[in-house]
């Protein structure tokens, strides 16, 4: 059991690292397809896909982005 705490904090820090690496690829590259606004850091899933493969949707335009920053094809609001 006391192995267990750990491991969650270990893993818990490499998904947040991994998250900002991502955000921060994803605004080098100008962030939205379509209107160019910066991702933000954090994020809310707002769908299934999101919540399991990453990714964002737009605040501005509602355009959805995978966890590259590449529109998802037939997901613009």
């Amino acid at each position: 059991m006391e192995y267990y705490v750990p491991m969650v904090m270990i893993g818990i820090l490499a998904a947040w690292m991994l998250s900002a690496r991502y955000q921060s690829r994803v605004n080098a590259n100008g962030g939205c397809p379509n209107c160019h606004t910066p991702v933000p850091l954090t994020r809310k899933p707002t769908s299934a896909r999101q919540a399991v493969w990453g990714g964002w949707t737009c605040t501005n335009c509602g355009t959805e982005m995978d966890s590259r920053g590449n529109e998802i094809e037939g997901r613009t609001a």
